[in-house]
């Protein structure tokens, strides 16, 4: 034999040997002690390892009954050509005849596949027909990678889907319906029970927990119950009865549906679901408060930190509002922009408990300081209407009687109190209707400077027929 021949056989036993440490460690083979080459297929049989190859081909092994529970396990194994038996006639299985390093590997790939495959000639030149099926395995067969079912008997990989993996999880004892369930290529359940991923799932992990749910291609599930990753790279990290179906969406806690693509949905323990309404969304359902800073909120959004800052986009000189703490005051700051305090509807409402109001004076000597000029706008100012025809202007003596019995000018509303007792006036209209009354108070003065006006060259008539008479 030459020296590329005894390399390949050395190659092919190190990788029985390797196989064989795997069967050991996950406790399929028991060597036998003192046989180090050899181990024992009847514990195949004992871990009832279930295959999905359709119906059975007869005839059985003469030495295996029907009654055995693992009578359909070692015939399936003979039909996958896992095994041959140790006798062809009669038909015998030979549970306790050893096996060789080599047949051994030669099962686990095979056992591996999970499916049948037709004859085709495999890379080694010495490797008899009989094992020159394509392994599945990455390597110079090209096949796609093989797929790994472990834990409960009930846990399957659809036919003819590769580079699945259930790690293990599953029950299906006692009529429970945990089994683990994967339907696509390279779709990974690490455990759980009752976790399935869908024919559209591929490259879907979910980790564990209980009937989660993947269809959507490298969509997430972490764990928890319930929950489901119908959106292309969506993730659920656990939780319960939470649905991620937009695409990169993200949904945590209960109840939590991030319908949308790019949506980031948090919902807490309140019972209902909480939904997205609209794509690239980040929302949060805390009805304890939010904290950043702090782990006990006294408000739905509370901060712990000198400053904040909203602005509309990164460039330093973008238009942004800055809410700063510095010693005893509270600093809000528009930079590159004008401050607006605006409601579209309802009041909007400067209110300190103490302390007073300056507009352009960081000392204000009242309750409402300003320093610099002030404007009203949107009400009636003007008291011109006085000068209208059809304006019903009372006499001096009219106005004069109605003054002293209301005890103010006419025009000018009598006091009103707050529910305090404290006196409230509204400015625009005040300044109206004193305008009103200073405005009629210059017509009477236009009236009785012209009667005054009327009495003096009556007068002077008067004195001119005195002075005649005199003469």
């Amino acid at each position: 034999m030459d020296n590329t021949q005894t390399s390949i056989r050395r190659a092919i036993t190190c990788l029985s040997t390797s196989l064989l440490t795997v069967l050991l460690l996950v406790g399929i083979s028991v060597p036998l002690w003192g046989q180090g080459s050899l181990s024992d297929p009847a514990t195949y049989r004992l871990k009832r390892i279930e295959l999905p190859t359709g119906p059975l081909i007869l005839p059985a092994f003469d030495d295996v009954p029907t009654s055995s529970i693992f009578h359909d396990s070692i015939i399936n194994f003979a039909v996958l050509g896992i095994t041959a038996g140790c006798s062809a006639t009669p038909a015998l299985f030979c549970p306790d005849t050893p096996t060789t390093r080599a047949q051994m590997a030669v099962f686990m790939v095979k056992l591996w596949k999970l499916q049948t495959v037709g004859n085709v000639a495999g890379p080694f030149l010495i490797v008899p027909p009989r094992w020159s099926q394509p392994t599945g395995l990455p390597g110079p067969t090209g096949e796609l990678p093989i797929s790994i079912i472990a834990g409960d008997w009930g846990n399957t990989v659809t036919a003819g889907k590769a580079g699945a993996t259930i790690g293990g999880g599953g029950d299906s004892s006692g009529g429970f319906a945990y089994a683990n369930t994967i339907e696509e290529h390279m779709g990974t359940i690490s455990g759980g029970g009752g976790n399935t991923i869908y024919a559209n799932g591929y490259y879907g992990t979910i980790a564990g927990g209980r009937y989660n749910r993947i269809n959507a291609r490298s969509a997430t599930v972490g764990g928890g119950e319930s929950n489901y990753a119908t959106g292309e790279f969506a993730t659920v990290p656990g939780g319960v009865n939470n649905i991620a179906e937009g695409q990169y969406s993200f949904a945590a806690g209960q109840n939590a549906h991030a319908s949308h693509q790019g949506t980031f949905v948090w919902s807490d323990s309140t019972s209902g679901a909480f939904n997205s309404t609209g794509v690239d969304q980040f929302l949060i359902r805390a009805s304890g408060g939010v904290g950043i800073g702090l782990n006990d909120p006294d408000y739905p959004l509370d901060v712990v930190g000198s400053e904040i800052r909203l602005r509309d986009s990164t460039d330093p000189g973008a238009k942004a509002i800055t809410l700063r703490t510095d010693g005893s005051a509270v600093d809000v700051n528009a930079e590159n922009a004008n401050l607006w305090l605006h409601s579209n509807s309802g009041n909007t409402i400067l209110q300190g408990f103490s302390g007073s109001v300056g507009i352009g004076t960081s000392t204000p000597q009242g309750t409402l300081d300003v320093n610099g000029s002030i404007y009203q706008r949107g009400i009636v100012l003007s008291a011109d209407y006085v000068f209208e025809p059809g304006y019903a202007l009372e006499t001096i003596e009219e106005h004069a009687r109605r003054m002293w019995a209301e005890r103010h000018l006419p025009a000018v509303p009598g006091t009103v109190r707050d529910e305090q007792g404290r006196e409230v006036i509204e400015i625009g209209q005040q300044s109206r209707v004193l305008l009103e009354e200073l405005e009629k108070a210059h017509i009477y003065i236009e009236q009785l400077n012209t009667l005054l006006q009327k009495q003096q060259a009556e007068i002077e008539l008067l004195r001119r027929e005195v002075q005649a008479l005199k003469r």
